[in-house]
């Protein structure tokens, strides 16, 4: 079986939310304090 791994960096906002940046993917998406909701489409 073949797997991936990814890292997510959790960057808060001075503004208030949150950026998650992939580094793997070199891709950012935003969202607010409601982490456990977030998903990233590839």
């Amino acid at each position: 079986m073949s797997r991936i791994i990814l890292t997510a960096e959790l960057i808060k906002e001075e503004e208030g939310g949150y950026t998650v940046y992939c580094p793997e993917l070199d891709i950012y998406t935003q969202g607010n304090e409601n982490i456990s909701s977030w998903w990233c489409r590839v």
